[in-house]
């Protein structure tokens, strides 16, 4: 299964991206500073975002699409992978 831009949080993973590339150093402050930067650009609550992008991220793993993960990486694992 490929994760598309029909869940939410695949937008909200590339929002992340987008700012995380711009500046690295937000994968260090995931709940206190880039969550709340992907909910104001998408008009959202951070606790949406959360589950938004947790949600894909489990079914990435699930697929078998993250094989040199041991367990369900961490929200700044799979951002910095990818």
């Amino acid at each position: 299964m490929l994760i598309t831009s029909n869940y939410k949080g695949y937008h909200y993973i590339m929002t992340a991206y987008e700012l995380t590339r711009k500046k690295p150093e937000l994968l260090n402050c995931i709940t206190t500073k880039l969550y709340p930067m992907i909910a104001k650009k998408h008009n959202t609550s951070t606790q949406s975002v959360e589950r938004a992008i947790r949600t894909v991220i489990a079914l990435c793993f699930e697929d078998g699409m993250m094989p040199f993960f041991r367990g369900i990486p961490t929200v700044a694992q799979f951002i910095g992978v990818i």
